[in-house]
């Protein structure tokens, strides 16, 4: 199978690093998920930088959108569950393209997952 066809008739996002690593290499799992509505930026990025801090753990927000995906991402290396009251949809990422060379992983902002 091609490496893209797993992402035939998907939507896709472009996301941007906003706590923890940006270990893309390592990431084994993706949970998507939404902010609460009610609850204010600050207090979700103060509950979930303490998950986000874990090694090869990162929480990406969406900064633009191709078709409906939910606000943010934890990429993490092994599943992980979220804090309570936060429903996410996990799913396994499996590298499909060239990796990035961890010389100039560091210096990259933002990643198309």
């Amino acid at each position: 199978m091609p490496p893209r066809a797993p992402a035939a008739g998907g939507t896709a996002g472009l996301y941007r690093l906003r706590l923890g690593s940006a270990d893309v290499a390592r990431a084994r799992e993706g949970r998507w998920f939404a902010k609460p509505a009610g609850m204010t930026y600050s207090d979700f990025y103060a509950r979930l930088d303490p998950l986000a801090g874990r090694p090869g753990h990162g929480l990406w927000g969406r900064q633009m959108t191709l078709g409906p995906t939910p606000e943010f991402c934890l990429m993490s290396p092994e599943p992980t569950a979220l804090p309570e009251g936060l429903d996410a949809v996990a799913r396994p990422l499996d590298p499909c393209g060239p990796r990035i060379p961890e010389s100039l992983e560091s210096g990259l902002l933002d990643y198309v997952i």
